[in-house]
């Protein structure tokens, strides 16, 4: 028995530092002596792989040359609100025929969705100055493309046009001088007071 003890300490330290649990298992054999038996609980455990984690998306960044993939929890921001007015109106302040037109693609644009400002409503233009002249009979072959284009904007009911009838009357222009589709008002300044205590922003 003493040389059997002997020979389990001689071998104990051969072996490499790790760390084992004894357990006693009988060893069948003629002496019927106990032996240790050596287990080794230095073995890597393997993980079970982590559950998917919901409303997240992957997305990679390159490190050391490889893609990693990083999980990132995405988190919903609500959205930016469009300026946009019910009801507006344009006034031209240099009484040009470009800017009229810039005006009426404005108009156009807004009506389209294709500008920040939205509205289902007629955008009101309302003029006193050269560019009513623009308008007139006699100019239309010099002016067809913005006069046509103003034509079909209120056949569409995107625009409505107002001229000052004030501002005419000091120019001798008739109201018979002016295609049908214009409405003339009183006076400019007037109408454009009144528009915005209905509600209407100017763009």
């Amino acid at each position: 028995m003493r040389t059997t003890h002997l020979l389990l300490s001689s071998l104990l330290c051969c072996l490499p530092l790790v760390t084992f649990s004894v357990q006693a298992e009988t060893v069948a054999d003629s002496d019927n002596v106990f032996l240790p038996v050596l287990i080794d609980e230095t073995a890597p455990v393997e993980e079970a792989d982590a559950p998917g984690v919901s409303l997240e998306e992957t997305i990679y960044s390159e490190s050391q040359g490889e893609a990693t993939a990083i999980p990132v929890v995405t988190t919903t921001e609500p959205a930016a609100v469009a300026t946009a007015a019910s009801r507006m109106m344009g006034k031209p302040e240099v009484h040009t025929a470009d800017e009229l037109l810039a005006l009426l693609t404005r108009a156009e644009r807004i009506a389209s969705g294709l500008d920040e400002y939205t509205t289902t409503d007629p955008i009101a233009l309302v003029l006193n100055g050269e560019e009513i002249d623009l308008f007139k009979r006699e100019n239309y072959r010099q002016n067809k493309a913005l006069v046509d284009l103003a034509a079909r904007l209120e056949a569409f009911n995107i625009v409505d046009i107002k001229v000052c009838k004030y501002w005419m009357y000091q120019r001798g222009i008739d109201t018979r001088d002016l295609p049908p589709f214009v409405q003339t008002v009183p006076e400019a300044e007037q109408e454009v007071k009144r528009l915005q205590k209905a509600g209407y922003v100017q763009f």
